[in-house]
């Protein structure tokens, strides 16, 4: 069977996945798409901390975090390589590279992130950190609130980075059109919508479109992940020449998600690709 997006067929194994998400994916997608309208400000849900649900002090305001949250959270002097975004001693050589990337070849100029996937400090569920836990309790039932009030956290605190960068648009990793179907918070679109609001730059969320479907990197080892994505990513015809463009994802590992969608729009005419996620793996 073919596709709109794409001569890729979709697996017959995907095809019960996609149905019984149709049953769902209305209320979310609604959701997702409040949120790309109002890009981060709370005024669609209760005045409750996006991760703990604790009453915040101040209805009024458009921080989505209790101060708990943020302090068991963000770690302000952590340091992180400026090349490929993974966390970095105090000493380490970040402008150039560090031991993750020194023998990588990056079509991307530098990456920032929130914190490490596993090596951020605070309270754990047991498998990871809270960094990590609020990223995967986003993708199961916390939504787009959880994944803009991250969003905000990153903007915060590496906000110096975004301002000297000063991009011309946003593009957020896109997804398989099956896909879509049954993810319920599309992580990237929430991401760059906050971005793009904020940094009063536009969403380019059509500039780059997804080919066919793919297993999830998470599930694969590092050494399958490229061949995973290979040619899955293609222009879609939206000019970006002379642009600098900035990719939002929400977890950056072997980076070959955030490569192939930067080669896609440097071969379109960019003139350069940064990227932003959430948490940094290195494991």
């Amino acid at each position: 069977m073919t596709t709109p997006d794409s001569a890729s067929p979709v697996p017959s194994s995907a095809w019960s996945r996609v149905a019984g998400g149709l049953r769902h994916c209305g209320a979310r997608l609604a959701a997702g798409a409040r949120w790309a309208a109002e890009a981060g400000v709370d005024t669609l849900y209760p005045h409750t901390c996006a991760a703990c649900e604790t009453e915040l002090p101040d209805g009024r305001s458009a921080r989505l975090l209790c101060e708990g949250c943020r302090s068991r959270l963000v770690r302000l002097d952590q340091a992180w390589c400026r090349r490929c975004a993974a966390p970095a001693g105090p000493y380490a050589a970040s402008e150039t590279g560090c031991r993750e990337c020194l023998n990588e070849a990056f079509p991307f100029e530098s990456a920032v992130t929130l914190g490490g996937y596993r090596e951020q400090a605070g309270p754990t569920d047991g498998h990871g950190s809270l960094l990590r836990s609020l990223i995967l309790q986003a993708k199961a039932s916390g939504g787009p609130r959880l994944t803009a009030a991250l969003t905000q956290e990153l903007l915060e605190v590496r906000r110096g980075w975004f301002q000297n960068l000063a991009p011309d648009a946003i593009v957020p990793v896109p997804h398989f059109w099956a896909q879509r179907l049954v993810r319920g918070d599309l992580a990237p679109q929430t991401i760059g919508a906050v971005l793009a609001r904020q940094l009063r730059r536009p969403l380019q969320h059509d500039a780059v479109r997804k080919t066919r479907w793919t297993l999830p990197q998470a599930r694969l080892p590092g050494s399958n992940r490229r061949a995973n994505l290979r040619n899955a990513f293609a222009w879609a015809g939206r000019p970006v020449a002379g642009l600098r463009l900035l990719i939002v994802d929400d977890v950056m590992t072997t980076g070959a998600t955030v490569k192939g969608v930067a080669k896609v729009l440097l071969e379109a005419g960019a003139k350069e690709v940064h990227v932003a996620v959430l948490a940094r793996s290195t494991g």
